[in-house]
């Protein structure tokens, strides 16, 4: 097999090590209750148990053990890449793909040790992805006439384990950190297929090409964070993460090539071939870190926050990694309309950090979307003799939904490049990502 096809085949294979993404980026799912319906913009206000995971200093300002989660992620993904597969002669299919994800995105618990300090620990799910996608193409007007068939799948999930603890220094000042545990997992596969048919009926050369790839990472990193109440109604957040460390990783690939061809001598390189490699890496940093500061504006009745923040770039050529300076910003705005019915809006920005446009069956895109959510509370007072006065229930709804115009490798199917005739050009893809959150939470 000639080098550019054996690239061109490993490019079909998964990689855990980090690359450009299908659905969302690095926020591709909001975990935590209010983040869900403020769009992540939490980072300054954020005081349940997801502030393990996005600043751990809003622990300071638990006066209640929590429990909080999400009972289920729905996100439903649409993919278009026009022209997807294609012919020099002008021939093609357009690629299209719906994604259905369910996903808990959280379970989390925080303890409160004193009046002004409290332990949480968390389970997070902040990236799901599963797709299939199928087509096929008959050029029956090419010189000469070719038949093409593609089909992929892929499953990627990201799991992360934090604990974290955070304190109230002084009236007006919480501190906090985290200790971030993460395991990825995905599986990939692909086949393409190409054929052609100079009589228009027999086929005189054809070219099938297969992979299977699965992987696995596990990675460690550490977060920070303050929240300052500089003024009744203005609180300042910062958090800020650390390179984020790769302990392991590993790559299973499996490679089959088959090509056939009556229409010339085959080069001895090409015919059938199996090819199987696999692939450990051990510790690397993947991520050079997230700083994020916030700012909170309250009044009697909620509050409206803003947020920025910024990733530098990263290029670790030892473990895939060419990742570009990113930044991201998000707006949210929670208000009280009773005791009982909390309701919340929020728009936030995802974008890439990848430094390549495209690559075959990749791309890259800036995400940039909306949320929408209410928050229920329900509180039952207990009996004198409990240790708390109350038992208070929460549940919360909420609806996500992102787009990107961004860049794909399509393919284009070259009968004059037979044994070898798969090309991968840029082309163009458009995601739309809907959402519904579904999380309950207990305070007592």
């Amino acid at each position: 097999m000639s080098l550019r096809a054996w690239c061109w085949i490993g490019v079909i294979g998964c990689s855990l090590l980090p690359r450009a993404a299908r659905a969302g980026n690095d926020d591709e799912l909001l975990v935590g209750n209010q983040a869900a319906m403020l769009g992540g913009a939490v980072i300054a206000t954020v005081n349940d148990s997801s502030a393990t995971w996005y600043n751990p200093a809003g622990l300071g300002s638990v006066d209640r053990d929590q429990f909080d989660i999400s009972a289920t992620v729905y996100t439903l993904r649409s993919y278009t890449v026009p022209k997807f597969l294609a012919t020099p002669s002008g021939a093609y299919a357009n690629g299209s793909v719906t994604e259905f994800v369910v996903a808990p995105t959280q379970i989390a618990y925080v303890r409160r040790l004193s009046d002004k300090t409290a332990l949480g620990f968390g389970y997070f799910v902040p990236k799901a992805s599963n797709f299939v996608l199928r087509e096929n193409l008959t050029d029956a007007e090419g010189n000469p006439p070719s038949q093409w068939q593609l089909a992929a799948a892929g499953a990627d999930t990201q799991h992360i384990g934090a604990l974290a603890v955070g304190t109230r220094l002084r009236s007006n000042l919480r501190l906090g950190a985290s200790l971030l545990g993460g395991y990825a997992a995905s599986v990939a596969s692909a086949s393409l297929f190409g054929s052609v048919s100079p009589d228009g009926s027999t086929p005189e050369a054809s070219s099938a090409i297969s992979t299977v790839a699965t992987g696995s990472r596990f990675s460690l990193q550490v977060a920070l964070g303050m929240q300052w109440q500089l003024s009744p109604q203005l609180t300042l957040g910062a958090s800020l993460r650390t390179p984020e460390l790769q302990l392991h990783a590993s790559e299973n690939n499996n490679y089959n090539v088959s090509v056939t061809s009556l229409l010339k001598p085959l080069d001895p390189q090409f015919g059938a071939t199996a090819r199987e490699e696999v692939q450990s890496v051990g510790p690397d940093l993947v991520k050079a870190g997230r700083a994020a500061v916030s700012v909170s504006y309250g009044y009697a009745f909620g509050w409206v926050t803003a947020e920025l923040d910024i990733q530098p770039g990263l290029h670790r050529e030892r473990v895939g990694v060419n990742r570009k300076a990113v930044w991201n910003a998000r707006l949210g705005w929670y208000h009280i309309l009773s005791p009982v019915l909390s309701f919340g809006l929020g728009l936030f920005t995802d974008r890439s950090s990848d430094a390549e446009a495209y690559s075959l069956l990749e791309g890259t895109g800036h995400f940039y979307g909306g949320t929408a959510g209410i928050e229920l509370s329900n509180e039952h007072l207990l009996a004198a003799t409990e240790r708390a006065t109350s038992l208070t229930f929460k549940s919360v709804f909420a609806l996500r939904y992102a787009f990107t115009s961004g860049d794909f490798g399509r393919i284009v199917g070259d009968p004059e490049r037979f044994p070898d005739p798969f090309l991968t050009e840029r082309g163009d893809i458009y995601i739309h990502e809907l959402g519904l959150y579904v999380g309950g939470g207990m305070r007592f």
